[in-house]
């Protein structure tokens, strides 16, 4: 595995009787783009959360950068884990558009280093047209 790999083995995560996550088995090397599909209810949100460490699986085990961040010993605090997180719709502000948004967590640079940062990440995930939209 190279620095940044993301490897899930036989990821389970039970809510009281409720089996959310079943067994994920998942290997994403260096620089991948992943993007979990299925119905709703199916455990995708979960799967991730416990990626993150929002939530402590049930059993399995998490490995991110090379080291274990949750197995049946330990569950590394979410703030350890050096892993992004980027909710879905409801938690960006609808009165800001797209470039606001994704700026908002960079006070500390300068103006003009917030618009080159906010057009490189936007040009990184091939969206650099949408910056002036709103998110409805």
């Amino acid at each position: 595995m190279t620095e940044s790999d993301v490897s899930i083995r036989k990821l389970v995560k039970r809510f009281g009787t409720m089996t959310a996550v079943d067994g994920i088995d998942l290997a994403v090397p260096r620089g991948a783009f992943v993007t979990f599909l299925g119905p709703s209810g199916c455990g995708k949100t979960t799967a991730l959360r416990a990626v993150a460490g929002f939530v402590h699986p049930s059993d399995g085990r998490i490995h991110i950068g090379g080291r274990t961040v949750s197995d049946s010993r330990r569950c590394t605090e979410p703030e350890s884990r050096g892993v992004g997180v980027v909710f879905q719709d409801y938690a960006l502000f609808p009165h800001l558009d797209v470039a606001a948004n994704v700026a908002f967590g960079l006070r500390r640079l300068t103006p003009a280093e917030r618009r080159a940062r906010v057009a490189e990440m936007l040009e990184l995930v091939g969206l650099p047209a949408i910056g002036e939209r709103y998110r409805h």
